[in-house]
């Protein structure tokens, strides 16, 4: 898959920013992940695990004070087969299951600056716990992991009293 787009980052900011719209956030910043969506890419995720296919979900959020408030979440039907998917997705087991792959790298969701990718190794049979995924951040179009207490103060899971909260 290419990705073609007619803006380049630079461009894109400046577009959102006239028309008013709030611009990507610089990294790094704050990730907050509903819960209620959390637990609905579990289930997404180990429908196909259960089976050792791999599986994806895409997220899609608003820029607030306190960081990316995630309000959206696509649960695409893949096309799977032992070892691969048509798109990004969790990965099997072992000591490797949160490395981005080389077809990972070939192929991104996205490859803006700031955009992240989390590997959830295990076909996320013990769920998503970011501490165990793999989280890797797009910077110049070159991928680098998160380190761990990044993703501590980075990623959080938080409850739909604190999204109504934090959207206001």
């Amino acid at each position: 898959m290419d990705v073609v787009t007619i803006y380049t980052e630079a461009q894109m900011q400046a577009y959102l920013e006239a028309h008013g719209r709030t611009a990507r956030p610089a990294s790094p910043y704050a990730v907050l992940f509903p819960a209620l969506l959390v637990t609905h890419a579990i289930h997404h995720l180990q429908a196909s695990g259960h089976k050792r296919l791999e599986q994806l979900v895409l997220w899609g959020g608003y820029t607030t004070p306190h960081g990316v408030v995630l309000a959206s979440l696509l649960l695409p039907e893949t096309e799977a087969n032992w070892g691969c998917s048509s798109s990004r997705h969790t990965h099997g087991f072992g000591p490797r299951a949160t490395e981005l792959s080389a077809e990972d790298r070939r192929h991104p969701a996205g490859r803006q600056d700031g955009f992240l990718t989390l590997i959830v190794p295990g076909y996320a049979s013990s769920g998503i716990n970011f501490s165990q995924a793999g989280i890797w951040e797009c910077r110049n179009l070159s991928w680098t992991r998160l380190a761990p207490d990044q993703v501590c103060s980075r990623l959080h899971i938080i409850e739909e009293e604190e999204v109504r909260r934090v959207l206001g």
